[in-house]
């Protein structure tokens, strides 16, 4: 299987939620399957996830409607310090729910990953662009397909395919 194979699985899957857990980002897509967590409890996750540490933007009809940059702009007043460790509070929490509501419904058409390992995921009117931004190995941004335990994972100076051990 190349790396492509595994990312262009994306093709045609529906669009979950974007969510955040401290400052990684979380693109979710497919449908919802069951599992154990690692506490052993049930609960609903999407078929594939895309966790981001790199710069991103969503773009809706030609306007960015969220960013990384709103990770760290309090929603709450422009003095205060943002806490990423809270969900509530960021421009990005409520941005991302805005984001939530307006592509509940779209699927995604197209997905690209140019020589830089950046990624345009194109659904029906709005765009996720992940850019790498690190010219290391730092770890950019990582690709999960759940049920086959594999991942795509891209650093700033290439991209590695990955397989959990069951």
């Amino acid at each position: 299987m190349s790396k492509m194979d595994l990312i262009n699985r994306l093709i045609g899957q529906k669009f979950q939620s974007i969510s955040r857990c401290c400052e990684l980002v979380c693109f979710s897509f497919g449908s919802l399957l069951t599992i154990k967590d690692r506490n052993n409890e049930i609960r609903a996750k999407a078929k594939y996830a895309i966790h981001t540490l790199c710069p991103f933007r969503v773009v809706k009809e030609k306007r960015i409607v969220l960013c990384s940059d709103d990770l760290f702009i309090s929603d709450l007043d422009d003095d205060c310090i943002v806490d990423l460790g809270k969900t509530g509070g960021t421009a990005f929490d409520r941005k991302a729910e805005l984001a939530n509501e307006s592509l509940e419904n779209e699927y995604i058409n197209s997905v690209i990953v140019n020589e830089l390992g950046d990624l345009t995921i194109v659904l029906k009117t709005t765009e996720i662009q992940l850019f790498v931004s690190t010219p290391d190995n730092q770890e950019a941004w990582r690709f999960f397909d759940i049920d086959s335990h594999s991942h795509l994972v891209v650093y700033g100076n290439g991209i590695e395919f990955q397989r959990d051990e069951k």
